[in-house]
């Protein structure tokens, strides 16, 4: 879901966002663990801001009453996997893609590297992905620069953990990908070997990538 404009929002609208992006409130809401006016009278700050304009109380708690009944629903398989999974952050990492024919003399170049630290690869049919600390890259030989094709520096990466039974749990990557989207963050790369999945964002992203991530794998252990 892309970031809504200010121009363009509603309250109606913004409230959902609001309620997509916190897990808990929403369940809250629904359950009636949390009080309603104590809510509106906590989002009313917010919402006008976003908005631009002041706003009637009674109009955020209406919207609040229409979208309370917003959740995060999963199949049962994919709530215990989500359970069972862990969540790893690094920023401060470099995106380098290059050619198959080349990825042998990259792999010499950072043999030793690799034994010691954090980095990835993905290789496709024509091209390789390597995702590696910014401090390894700016120790490379320079000569090795000829053969990169693209470079994104100050991207961070999200090493998502999932017991063996995620590979029979059909619909757990597609989870952790729409709650991105429900917090407005641009996937820059991913990939999954076995119970690891890769996801790649950029730096300014990484916090709130990583609290929505975090935020599902607590409302599941919660929620199971």
């Amino acid at each position: 879901m892309h970031k809504i404009e200010k121009n363009n929002l509603s309250v109606n609208q913004l409230v959902k966002e609001i309620l997509e992006r916190d897990i808990f409130l929403s369940v809250s809401l629904k359950k009636g663990y949390a009080n309603l006016s104590a809510v509106t009278r906590t989002l009313m700050p917010l919402v006008e801001s976003r908005l631009g304009k002041k706003l009637n109380q009674e109009a955020l708690m209406s919207a609040l009453k229409r979208n309370r009944d917003f959740s995060t629903n999963f199949e049962p398989g994919i709530k215990k996997v989500l359970a069972q999974s862990s969540i790893k952050l690094t920023t401060g990492m470099v995106k380098i893609v290059i050619p198959n024919a080349y990825i042998q003399e990259f792999l010499d170049a950072m043999s030793d590297e690799f034994v010691k630290d954090t980095a990835y690869m993905s290789i496709g049919m024509q091209h390789t992905t390597i995702i590696l600390e910014e401090r390894i890259y700016d120790v490379l030989p320079r000569n090795l620069n000829r053969n990169i094709i693209d470079n994104r520096r100050s991207v961070a990466v999200m090493h998502i953990l999932s017991p063996e039974s995620v590979i029979e749990t059909p619909g757990f990557l597609v989870s952790i990908y729409e709650r991105l989207a429900m917090a407005g963050i641009n996937v820059e790369e991913t990939t999954n070997s076995y119970t690891d999945a890769i996801i790649v964002v950029k730096d300014q992203d990484a916090g709130e990538a990583f609290t929505s991530i975090s935020d599902l794998i607590k409302f599941s252990r919660i929620n199971i």
